[in-house]
C-alpha cells in the first residue's frame, strides 16, 4: 500500500484511524494499491532475486496492484493463483539497477548485490533473432569471412529469403 499524496508515494502503515505515511506524517483514511515484488529471474548464466516495484509489478504480473486488491477482498483466491500460474515462465528482458552492500555476519568482507527492476521489455523474437545474426555477422568478419548477405542464416538451412511486399 502507498501513500496517496502524488508527491510522496511511500509505504504506509494500517492504523485504528486510517493509513499512515511515515514521509508525510499525515494519516489518510484510504491508500493506492501497489505492487513491491520479489521474484527469481533467471537465464542460461545464473538465476537471482530481483525488486519489482509499482509499474514494473504490473508490467510482471500483468494485472493492476488495484484490481488484484479487489480479487483479493473478494475472497475469490482461485482467480489469483489463476493470474500468478498464467505469468510463470514467462521470457521478458530486463533492464536492472544494481546496488552493492558490504556484507555482514559470516558474509562479512564480501559485497552483497541487491537487484531491482526499472524497466521489463516484452521478449521479442524477430528483434532478438536478428540482432543475434548481424552479431554472427560481425563475428564472422573478424574471423576474415565476409559475406555480402547480412542475413547469412537463409544459407544452409534451406531456406529461402523473404522478399518484401
Amino acid at each position: 500500500m502507498a501513500c496517496p499524496e502524488d508527491s510522496c508515494k511511500k509505504k504506509v502503515i494500517e492504523e485504528s484511524v486510517g493509513w499512515r505515511c511515515e514521509n508525510c506524517n499525515k494519516t489518510y483514511p484510504h491508500c493506492n494499491p501497489t505492487y513491491m515484488l520479489r521474484a527469481k529471474i533467471s537465464d542460461v548464466s545464473d538465476a537471482a532475486y530481483v525488486d519489482f516495484y509499482r509499474n514494473e509489478g504490473t508490467a510482471l504480473m500483468g494485472l493492476p496492484a488495484d484490481k488484484l486488491k479487489e480479487l483479493k477482498d473478494q475472497g475469490d483466491i482461485q482467480v489469483i493463483n489463476e493470474a500468478y500460474a498464467d505469468r510463470l515462465y514467462r521470457h521478458f528482458a530486463f533492464l536492472l539497477k544494481v546496488r552493492t552492500r558490504p556484507g555482514f555476519g559470516d558474509n562479512a568482507g564480501q559485497l552483497q548485490y541487491s537487484y531491482s527492476c526499472i524497466k521489463i521489455i516484452p521478449h521479442q523474437y524477430k528483434t532478438e533473432n536478428h540482432m543475434l545474426l548481424l552479431r554472427l555477422n560481425v563475428y564472422k568478419e573478424k574471423m576474415g569471412h565476409v559475406d555480402k548477405d547480412p542475413y547469412p542464416s537463409a544459407k544452409g538451412f534451406g531456406l529461402k529469403k523473404r522478399t518484401p511486399s
